[in-house]
């Protein structure tokens, strides 16, 4: 028994041994080469640097991917040319390569994987292809330096806090032909409205960010460091806050939770430093523990002000986490109905276009059917000059409309 043990173990070193014999080393890449004619950029023994153009075949294998690791933590590598037989970029492909500053993507990728652009803190600008169908978890988390980020057509699956602690984002822009997801202001919505799932940390354009209407969840980490947020509008029929969601929101001195929400995540209010009033319009205080505290574990309440529905107050004062507020003051049933919001609507008169009952400010785009953008600002009278079919989005509605002849 003991034998055949040992020859398994032989059997499985000649095994790895003849895997390794597949790679191959071209100047400072290795790749790996695949019996069907393919190859991919592996992790090798040094760690590449300086300009790197990506070969598009190697000894007779068409490279069509960057396999896991493959640049991971290359700290002297500045720019990456990658063919256009590129379709895969492999977990953590490009992780920590932090004084890379310039991809060019060819237009076959599909696939971004998890952390493949993490932490690359210089990274300005990347350009997607058409053909990218799936970004990864963090793909492009702590990517300190990115300004814009455009989603195309094709993009079906976003991942988890894709673009967190991205602090000099302005705009994530979405094409209006995606059905997945869609971008209001800059802002990363699904297509239906009804998850945000980011916000960018410099769109100073939503000091006031009114959510949407239709929106039943702000992910975890969506508003996280936005320090150009003054006050939010959290609408009713939103029912989830995700951990970490509004944490370190420095200008935002209150917030009004709706009764529909059901669930809030630890730290999703977690060092918003000028924070002085939490208003709660539930009449039975949501069930919390110190661990799983909005406000952070152990985070000092005295300083802050709780105002719940009348005759709610003796409830908060016996609850978990909310008796620890220094002053718990109820309001009177006026103070706490919702605002009503009225309903958008698009219309055509010649080639005017006009909109009607969206949230000032906002953001009013119009595309064509090929999705070009004709129009993007915050007037609700747009002439588009030419007769035809648009797409109008405006306080996160997509509307169809056709001007007259």
């Amino acid at each position: 028994m003991m034998r055949c043990k040992v020859v398994t173990v032989v059997l499985l070193a000649l095994a790895a041994i003849a895997a390794r014999a597949q790679d191959v080393v071209e100047g400072p890449l290795t790749y790996s080469l695949a019996d069907d004619g393919t190859a991919s950029v592996v992790l090798g023994d040094q760690f590449p640097s300086g300009n790197i153009t990506v070969a598009e075949s190697v000894q007779g294998h068409t490279v069509t991917a960057l396999g896991w690791c493959a640049f991971n933590g290359s700290h002297s590598l500045k720019t990456v040319s990658l063919p256009a037989s590129v379709t895969l970029l492999g977990d953590y492909a490009f992780n920590h390569c932090d004084s890379l500053t310039t991809v060019v993507l060819g237009d076959a990728v599909t696939a971004i994987g998890d952390r493949a652009f993490a932490r690359c803190e210089r990274l300005r600008d990347l350009e997607l292809p058409a053909s990218t169908i799936s970004i990864g978890d963090y793909a492009f988390f702590r990517c300190r330096a990115l300004s814009t980020v455009g989603i195309g057509a094709n993009v079906s699956h976003i991942g988890a806090q894709a673009f967190r602690d991205c602090n000099q984002l302005a705009a994530i822009e979405v094409s209006a032909l995606n059905t997945a997801y869609a971008s209001y202001g800059g802002v990363l919505f699904t297509a239906d409205g009804a998850t945000l799932i980011a916000s960018p940390r410099k769109n100073a354009s939503w000091r006031d960010f009114i959510v949407p209407d239709g929106t039943r969840e702000i992910a975890p980490y969506a508003f996280h460091g936005n320090d150009n947020m003054r006050s939010i509008d959290l609408p009713s029929g939103l029912t989830s806050i995700g951990e970490w969601a509004l944490a370190s929101c420095g200008a935002l001195k209150e917030i009004i939770l709706p009764a529909t929400v059901t669930q809030i995540g630890a730290n999703a209010l977690a060092g918003c430093s000028r924070l002085t009033t939490v208003q709660c319009l539930w009449r039975e205080p949501l069930a919390l523990t110190p661990v799983t505290s909005p406000f952070g574990y152990l985070a000092n309440l005295q300083p802050l002000t709780l105002c719940v529905p009348a005759g709610t107050a003796e409830s908060y004062r016996a609850a978990e986490v909310w008796r620890d507020f220094g002053k718990i003051v109820e309001m009177e049933e006026s103070q706490v109905e919702p605002v009503a919001r009225q309903q958008v609507v698009v219309a055509a008169h010649g080639t005017i276009i006009s909109i009607t009952g969206v949230e000032q400010p906002t953001v009013v785009e119009v595309y064509d059917l090929a999705g070009r953008e004709v129009y993007r600002g915050s007037n609700t009278t747009i002439d588009v000059a030419a007769h035809g079919v648009y797409i109008v989005r405006a306080g996160m509605k997509t509307f169809k409309v056709a001007t007259n002849q």
